[in-house]
């Protein structure tokens, strides 16, 4: 078997080695300094001014949606996997909602679930006004709402490539 190669020693960009740089990133197929590093962080601060020239984006955050037949069975694996003991609670009569880190959990009845299983994904945002807007100018169609939900401020939309998403501005 042959040896393996040793690790790069030098950046893969300006060639500087150990020596020249305070430290090297190395990866699979390649390694990086600390001055390219630095120089890349920079030209990706200016995109991303640019592209938020106007302000921040209006979505914040998202939330996996996933089905399971007990929310409360399923909870220690996803408050283990999202780090975190802190759960939110949403029960209606026909839904029971628990939101664990990046997790939004759900069960219900087949009847009462139906049409929310459409939906890709829950997206956050601090303006629903601004969102629905954003959604409007790009082709966009609201389903249902903006109107007041279990959590918040929630809307349906479906993007012009189909794809439908929950958005919420939620309320403390």
């Amino acid at each position: 078997m042959p040896n393996p190669a040793p690790p790069q020693s030098s950046c893969s960009f300006c060639s500087r080695g150990e020596a020249q740089a305070s430290f090297i990133v190395r990866g699979g197929r390649g390694a990086i300094c600390s001055s390219c590093l630095e120089a890349a962080y920079a030209v990706l601060e200016d995109e991303r001014e640019d592209l938020f020239e106007d302000g921040p984006p209006p979505i914040r955050g998202a939330l996996a949606q996933v089905w399971v037949p007990d929310v409360e069975a399923a909870l220690p694996l996803y408050q283990r996997l999202a780090g975190s003991d802190e759960i939110r609670r949403i029960r209606s009569d026909e839904l029971d909602l628990a939101r664990v880190g990046p997790f939004l959990l759900l069960t219900g009845s087949t009847e009462a679930t139906a049409p929310y299983r459409d939906r890709v994904a829950t997206l956050l945002v601090d303006d629903m006004d601004e969102t629905r807007a954003a959604l409007l100018d790009a082709g966009a169609s609201l389903v249902e709402g903006p109107g007041d939900g279990l959590a918040g401020i929630h809307m349906i939309a479906r993007h012009p490539d189909g794809a439908v998403f929950e958005y919420l501005q939620e309320t403390s």
